[in-house]
């Protein structure tokens, strides 16, 4: 979508149950069990939620969502000793952006835009996630 005025109402309905609303739902069916269980929660967002994207408007737009949902959380959550954070990766090398690093001459753009110059990998974020899941991250919420 070229720009975010060109989205249909069901488009943009589509974004966010699948980026906001999905994660919504997901933490309040899971959370009877997390507060028994003194467990924590990550989300995943994208760095995008923090830039304007011209063709991912509605995209960000939900992620940013998500950012907030991962505070207001922590917050609401912190006297039941759950955290909750948030991942916001940058572009990771996976079939949602293969249009991107598939096309030499789109992967070259974006390289050189990023400050570590590469396309991350799905393996980096889940090391992040896993660290803030595990007791090494007691003292991270928010």
């Amino acid at each position: 979508m070229e720009n975010t005025l060109d989205a249909t109402e069901s488009q943009i309905q589509k974004m966010f149950e699948i980026n906001y609303l999905s994660t919504f739902s997901l933490i309040k069916a899971t959370l009877p069990h997390v507060k028994k269980h003194k467990g924590s929660y990550v989300i995943v967002s994208t760095h995008g939620a923090y830039e304007i994207v011209k063709q991912a408007g509605h995209y960000t737009n939900t992620k940013l969502m998500l950012n907030a949902l991962t505070k207001q959380l922590a917050v609401i959550l912190m006297n039941d000793e759950i955290r909750v954070n948030c991942v916001c990766p940058g572009l990771i090398k996976t079939a949602f952006s293969k249009y991107i690093w598939n096309d030499e001459k789109i992967r070259e753009r974006e390289e050189k835009m990023m400050g570590i110059k590469r396309f991350g990998e799905p393996e980096e974020i889940a090391n992040a996630v896993k660290f803030l899941l595990s007791d090494d991250a007691s003292y991270v919420n928010g």
